[in-house]
């Protein structure tokens, strides 16, 4: 936006803002941003747990977490345990197996 401006010469609206660039304080803002980044991160690492114990890829849905906690974490919670898959299609294939073939 500034570069448009500078562009068209309208250089003097953005120039007459530096009122409002004083009254804040860069320090606060910066520690405000960390803590942000710092809750982000962790809040993703909740649903990549709940995941990773399910057998999905745990940078993914730390990812998707870190993104939209409100709807990756329910969406942890619903995703189905594919350790558990696994074993019961091998207990079934061991049945079909097991089954004599008439003929």
């Amino acid at each position: 936006a500034i570069g448009i401006l500078l562009f068209f010469g309208r250089f003097e609206q953005v120039a007459s803002l530096g009122f409002f660039f004083g009254s804040i304080d860069e320090v606060r803002v910066g520690y405000y941003i960390l803590i942000g980044l710092g809750l982000v991160i962790v809040m993703g690492l909740i649903p990549a747990f709940i995941a990773r114990s399910k057998g999905r890829k745990f940078s993914d849905w730390w990812f998707f977490g870190a993104a939209l906690i409100f709807v990756a974490l329910p969406a942890a919670f619903m995703i189905k345990d594919d350790n558990k898959k696994d074993s019961r299609e091998e207990s079934f294939k061991a049945e079909e197996q097991e089954v004599p073939i008439e003929g």
